[in-house]
């Protein structure tokens, strides 16, 4: 259940765990333990593609009544796929779009760990030029955290 005093890391921990444990690693008996399939922004382990990041890139807040020191948070996150191959790109993005979609409302959903209206601003292709360039996937998702 997440906590106004480490929502950051609630959120990161939240999705980084929903998806590491729902989304197959295609490369996973390559891997190996100096790389992860699923890190926060600008990893400091070994990069190996495909490689998903979890970053939050805005934070809006707004006091949730009167004289209350209680807040409504608005997160929004940047889910991005980076990958060699612009169809393994599409596929692991599509994957979790449907991962986060349907895991709203069951136990350990969004909304039982204090993450509610779940919503995505859009999905956008970013690719480095070239044959050999990484192709990857943005999806920018949105959660409001209601501090009760």
């Amino acid at each position: 259940m997440a906590a106004r005093q480490t929502l950051f890391s609630d959120v990161l921990y939240f999705l980084k765990n929903l998806i590491s444990s729902n989304i197959t690693d295609p490369i996973a008996s390559a891997r190996g333990n100096s790389s992860a399939f699923v890190m926060t922004t600008f990893p400091e382990r070994e990069v190996k593609y495909p490689l998903i990041t979890l970053e939050i890139v805005n934070s809006a807040q707004a006091r949730a009544g009167m004289q209350t020191s209680k807040m409504d948070i608005e997160l929004d996150i940047n889910v991005r796929i980076w990958s060699k191959s612009v169809t393994q790109s599409d596929k692991l993005a599509q994957q979790i779009l449907d991962l986060l979609a349907d895991n709203q409302f069951p136990a350990s959903g969004s909304v039982e760990n204090n993450f509610h209206d779940f919503n995505i601003g859009s999905v956008n292709r970013v690719d480095e030029e070239g044959q050999g360039g990484t192709k990857s996937r943005i999806i920018q998702l949105n959660y409001k955290f209601f501090d009760l």
